[in-house]
């Protein structure tokens, strides 16, 4: 059975007699198919309103142009939710397969023109699988929305109960107390509230400039407030970026300040169930590889991430401690993540484009 016509492929490859053929028959098998010679093409149509669904990247282009490892990166930066699969001519080593995995390569495969049939069933299932993951995406979506509007109602309630008890003590220590809880269930609820309306397309595409320091600043403040109501006397260092210059990105004002909860809860429970010194770090910089994008950054001195593990983070389910493994799964649907191991320690990196 043919594909359906609607499903295009972009090969993005310095060598096109190397593809030519494969997109030949690609065309053959009902797909749209268009070649371009540069990453830098390739990021140009898609910022043009160009859409594929998939896109098929030479891992070595010509010297003076974007690497295969760039150009992945930056077409993920700016759409999370595209498909990619990485072709090489030389012959894969693990390691590198491992790396495209955990940058967010769907596939790394060996481009032959002596096996162009093996070639073929390869991009069908590449494809196959962006079209599960995006169908189990939008079913994950559902469910959490769901849960989300059930758990709301609750958080209300709680407010304003703890409103009336705060109004009628007289005790102010007991008032003090029940000030942070009002704070932070008003911080639940602004959160829950920003996930049910969750929409990965409409955050991509947003025009919004935001301040990304100051976004980050914020979140990191509400973690700390809600770890001092949680435990007496928390015992976990946090650094966060300083006031310094500005550092606009092109993103929903809603979300950075919310991602940076997510991560900087993550390392906090890591190096609160650790035996290691308890320090989490966040900064926001410039990509060293991409002037182009803002990067932000967090560090713990929490157990490190197993590398079984590691290479599927971002995904439902998956996480290091008890629950969904949702927080990075939401993050990853709207920003480029990498993660790191560090010694001790983990190292997760989240880019933003520059407004």
């Amino acid at each position: 059975m043919k594909q359906p016509k609607k499903l295009s492929v972009l090969f993005v490859d310095d060598t096109p007699d190397d593809v030519e053929n494969v997109a030949e028959f690609m065309k053959y098998e009902g797909w749209a198919t268009r070649c371009v010679e540069s990453g830098e093409e390739c990021l140009e149509l898609l910022r043009g309103g160009e859409k594929f669904g998939v896109i098929v990247l030479d891992a070595q282009l010509k010297a003076g142009m974007l690497h295969g490892m760039e150009v992945l990166a930056r077409i993920l930066a700016e759409l999370p939710q595209q498909c990619v699969v990485f072709l090489s001519g030389k012959e894969i080593e693990a390691h590198h397969a491992i790396s495209a995995s955990q940058a967010g390569a769907i596939d790394y495969i060996q481009k032959s023109v002596k096996d162009i049939p093996e070639f073929i069933e390869r991009m069908k299932r590449a494809i196959t699988v962006c079209r599960e993951r995006f169908e189990a995406q939008g079913k994950v979506i559902m469910i959490a929305k769901a849960v989300f509007h059930q758990v709301l109602p609750r958080i209300e309630a709680a407010y304003f109960r703890t409103e009336s008890v705060e109004a009628a003590s007289t005790d102010d220590a007991v008032k003090e107390q029940l000030g942070k809880i009002k704070v932070n269930l008003m911080q639940a609820e602004n959160y829950l509230r920003r996930l049910t309306e969750f929409d990965p397309q409409a955050i991509q595409e947003s025009t919004e400039t935001t301040d990304l320091r100051a976004e980050v600043r914020k979140g990191v403040d509400n973690i700390i407030q809600l770890l001092e109501l949680k435990l007496d006397k928390p015992s976990v260092s946090f650094t966060k970026p300083d006031e310094g210059p500005k550092a606009y990105i092109r993103f929903d004002s809603r979300w950075p300040s919310l991602i940076t909860e997510i991560l900087v809860q993550n390392a906090a429970d890591a190096v609160l169930a650790s035996d290691a010194k308890k320090e989490v770090r966040v900064n926001v910089q410039e990509n060293p590889e991409n002037k182009d994008e803002w990067l932000l950054v967090v560090e713990d001195t929490g157990f490190g991430i197993p590398e079984e593990v590691r290479s599927k983070l971002g995904q439902p389910g998956v996480t290091t401690k008890k629950g969904m493994g949702l927080g990075l799964y939401l993050v990853n649907q709207v920003a480029n993540t990498k993660v790191e191991n560090l010694a001790p320690g983990t190292r997760i990196t989240v880019s933003f484009p520059k407004a």
